[in-house]
């Protein structure tokens, strides 16, 4: 009499069939091991779902999946990796229809870019309760812009000497991302070598940083997109005048074709202290914002 249900009776506006056993349909544990076999094939590698479902549905899938395989020791016959996620709470209370708390990601998406999100929802471990806070979402956007900092003041150096680089893993974070993916463990293993000193230690040593973002960014679905781009999406760019920076570049290339060094120099202090980075090259002169 304690055994979960493996066929219910179907109401009149509910799908159901005809069973030796009356019209009806499979119970939920049932419908769910069922669809999984025929789909994804027995054993598939991971069955994710959040720790409510831990008990019962889970482990009642396990023990159908036993009984169908006439092993009741084959555990791992039916999926080899059980993933079960913590909850998204607000004030305290999970996120859920029933609570009428649901926040709706296009939403947010009108505010902040889809990377922010993303990494607020990975800031707390799988396993554990995510609070959902406006200052996670804050907070996940100055992790991203410090990182694309690095990202932007390596980029050049990358474009030019380092396409075929050989990346290298460092240990640490491999070791973070294979102790159940203990993301936070592996920001804060990156974060102490953005720390370093720039300009003492090698371009290759950069670049392997570099990489070594890139790698996790490729894992995770962050730092996907130019640092330049990033910066722009992020207002980092709304307050520039493109013409009129433009403009003094165009008054300072007079300047020195003139061989009025000082006021050259005079422009490039001002375009300076606006923020802009300046670079002469053999036929023109190219800008990007500084980033702090």
């Amino acid at each position: 009499p304690e055994d979960f249900v493996l066929w219910k009776p179907s109401l009149g506006n509910e799908p159901g069939w005809e069973s030796p056993w009356g019209f009806g349909r499979p119970g939920w544990h049932t419908e769910c091991f069922v669809m999984s076999e025929d789909i994804l094939k027995t054993p598939f590698d991971i069955h994710g779902g959040g720790l409510d479902l831990k008990f019962p549905h889970h482990e009642n899938e396990i023990a159908q999946s036993c009984c169908n395989s006439n092993n009741p020791e084959l555990i791992e016959g039916y999926a080899r990796y059980w993933v079960h996620n913590g909850f998204v709470n607000i004030n305290e209370k999970k996120m859920s229809k029933s609570m009428g708390n649901i926040k709706l990601v296009k939403e947010y998406l009108k505010i902040y870019d889809g990377e922010i999100i993303r990494l607020a929802l990975l800031s707390s471990h799988y396993r554990s309760p995510l609070k959902w806070t406006e200052n996670i979402l804050v907070q996940s956007k100055s992790i991203l812009n410090k990182f694309y900092n690095f990202l932007h003041k390596t980029e050049e150096i990358d474009d030019m000497k380092f396409k075929n680089f050989k990346i290298k893993i460092d240990t640490d974070l491999m070791n973070s991302l294979l102790d159940d993916l203990n993301i936070s463990k592996s920001f804060v293993c990156l974060n102490k070598k953005i720390l370093i000193d720039f300009k003492k230690i090698k371009d290759e040593e950069k670049i392997n940083i570099r990489r070594n973002i890139q790698f996790l960014g490729k894992i995770l679905g962050i730092f996907q997109k130019r640092p330049t781009d990033w910066f722009k999406i992020n207002e980092k760019y709304s307050s520039i005048d493109q013409d009129g920076i433009n403009a003094l570049i165009e008054k300072r290339n007079i300047a020195r074709a003139s061989k009025d060094y000082q006021l050259a120099d005079d422009i490039r202090g001002k375009l300076s202290n606006l923020g802009i980075e300046i670079k002469d090259e053999a036929d023109k002169t190219i800008w990007k914002r500084k980033i702090k």
